[in-house]
């Protein structure tokens, strides 16, 4: 006989940044002043690389630099691939507010397709704490969430557990499984569900954030 109770098949931003477990794959570097190249694996100024590229006749522009973060998410995922033997990451979580989440905007055509569907937005969404906005390359689900700080983008791999989170009603005393914030909930081994859960990810940072004094 099935449980009756409704379920949650869906991954939450928070579990992640609260696991005690480090990341599967090591930080990556990103710098978001245009030609600022910066070590992709230790976030050190790379004085060759920049130089190399103020020598060159044409200058970057935005849409070109934005390319440059778009190798760093490709890279992690590419890294996650590699961990895992199976598939490489299929989401990027920017934060909801600050300078990355507006330079993200920017690119709704090319690189970065906004969904205005809100069937789509539902169909997409995998994340209880994150808003689903479109896709990179038709590669990776673009997500914003207010859970991760400004200087951070998550990149990640979900996978799908055989099991499933029930809610338990409130009258009820059992308290088994994981944790999902503010609910109650209890494991159940139907074959017929299974719950999203975020099984291999990695941060990029983003150095050089301009600050409020910089946008006076």
């Amino acid at each position: 006989m099935k449980n009756a109770f409704p379920t949650i098949a869906i991954a939450s931003v928070e579990r992640v940044l609260n696991r005690n477990s480090p990341p599967s794959v090591s930080d990556r570097f990103w710098s978001y002043k245009i030609c600022n190249f910066v070590n992709p694996n230790t976030g050190k100024f790379d004085q060759i690389e920049t130089e190399k590229s103020a020598a060159i006749p044409i200058k970057f522009i935005d849409e070109d630099w934005f390319s440059t973060l778009v190798e760093a998410i490709t890279d992690t995922a590419n890294t996650i691939h590699r961990k895992n033997l199976k598939r490489p990451a299929d989401f990027v979580i920017f934060p909801s507010t600050g300078p990355l989440f507006s330079y993200m905007q920017k690119f709704a055509c090319g690189m970065f397709k906004e969904s205005q569907e809100i069937e789509e937005q539902q169909k997409r969404k995998k994340f209880v704490d994150a808003d689903y906005k479109g896709t990179l390359y038709n590669k990776f689900n673009v997500h914003i969430s207010n859970k991760l700080s400004q200087d951070k983008i998550l990149v990640g791999l979900i996978s799908i557990d055989p099991f499933v989170y029930n809610i338990i009603p409130p009258t009820s005393t059992a308290h088994t499984g994981p944790s999902i914030p503010n609910v109650n909930v209890a494991i159940s081994n139907d074959p017929n569900h299974f719950v999203n859960e975020v099984s291999y990810w990695g941060y990029i940072n983003i150095l050089d954030l301009p600050t409020e004094q910089d946008n006076k």
